[in-house]
């Protein structure tokens, strides 16, 4: 049976875990060894009184773009491909979007994929 000792530690590591503390933390602000808060903490989160989050981290965090209605904008221009020349050859070749200036015979050259 927990003492009431172990009940009021308890209720301060789901107080700090919910605070975005880390277990560490908790630690030093209960007064009480890493391996004391690490056990007890298991055992509440086997007895579902407490989640387990990401170490390191503060409280999740609801992002604006986990909305399953927000989309990517649409680009206000599309890229067209166009003929341009090689910066490593100097042979014009058919380019897909701007940042492409590199030709495909370049980019399989061993010298071009060492770096």
């Amino acid at each position: 049976m927990a003492n009431v000792h172990d009940e009021v530690l308890d209720a301060r590591l789901i107080a700090l875990s919910l605070s975005g503390y880390t277990m560490a933390r908790m630690a030093a602000r209960c007064g009480v060894g890493h391996k004391l808060v690490i056990a007890r903490c298991r055992a509440l989160r086997e007895a579902g009184l407490m989640t387990r989050r990401r170490l390191g981290r503060g409280p999740a965090r609801v992002s604006p773009y986990s909305d399953p209605d927000h989309k990517k904008p649409e680009p206000d221009v599309l890229h067209k491909p166009t003929t341009r020349k090689c910066l490593n050859c100097r042979k014009a070749f058919a380019s897909v979007w701007p940042g492409n200036r590199i030709c495909e015979r370049c980019k399989g050259l061993a010298e071009w994929r060492a770096g």
